[in-house]
């Protein structure tokens, strides 16, 4: 029993002795270009407004009228969502005390959309122009546009780079066991240390004009600059 317990224990480190271990870092990066642009557009109160301290209900109901107005046309629209608004108190301080001077009123909306959508975006963009230039309370700023990737993307590539991570360390694998005359596979492998290049988003900022003098100009939508995202693990290959 002690003689096979030794010829036993003898195998094991044999086995263990012919074992060779490879560690290796593995990395593998690919582009991705934004394909979505993001804009928030938001309406805000104008000069008159802030200088109204005895708001009446009548021009109330004229501003909550004019935001409604565009709710409505956004209510059955995909690439604008939101829509929230308020109307409140101007304050100002003047000698360690708070004084209203008149209201104020803010209204938001969110769009996202893609290339084919641009133009149903300019279309809201020239809507919503319309109904603030009808009201003196209100005003519009021009909205930044950005061309983003969405995170579901990023998501779908952080997959895509850990399998071809995966895939690198087979070959490998299998370029070992050429090479060496051995049987080679993967022992341990860690997967996930992903990273990307500092991406600056562009913004639009330039304008085409219409034909149409009554409208908002279309505005030209912003390039996108392409991120290199980069997958990185480590590896540590059985040979026997």
């Amino acid at each position: 029993m002690y003689k096979k317990a030794l010829l036993l224990l003898f195998a094991t480190l044999s086995l263990n002795a012919n074992e060779m271990l490879i560690k290796q870092d593995l990395s593998i990066h690919t582009k991705i270009s934004p394909t979505t642009y993001s804009s928030v557009i938001q309406i805000i109160g104008s000069e008159k407004l802030h200088k109204d301290k005895n708001l009446s209900l009548e021009n109330k109901n004229k501003i909550i009228q004019t935001y409604n107005s565009i709710n409505t046309f956004l209510k059955n629209n995909s690439i604008c969502k939101g829509g929230s608004f308020d109307i409140s108190p101007f304050y100002e301080y003047q000698n360690n005390t708070r004084e209203q001077k008149g209201f104020e009123s803010s209204y938001s909306l969110n769009c996202e959309f893609k290339d084919e959508k641009s133009q149903d975006f300019n279309k809201i963009l020239d809507f919503i122009q319309k109904q603030v230039a009808s009201n003196d309370y209100l005003l519009l700023p021009i909205p930044r546009i950005t061309k983003i990737i969405q995170k579901g993307d990023l998501e779908k590539i952080d997959r895509k780079l850990n399998q071809a991570l995966l895939d690198k360390a087979n070959t490998i694998a299998q370029d070992y066991s050429k090479n060496l005359d051995k049987r080679c596979t993967i022992k341990e492998i860690s997967l996930g240390l992903i990273s990307e290049m500092e991406n600056m988003p562009l913004h639009s900022t330039a304008i085409l004009a219409k034909s149409d003098s009554n409208s908002l100009e279309d505005i030209v939508m912003p390039t996108g600059k392409e991120v290199e995202k980069i997958a990185r693990g480590k590896v540590i290959f059985s040979c026997k």
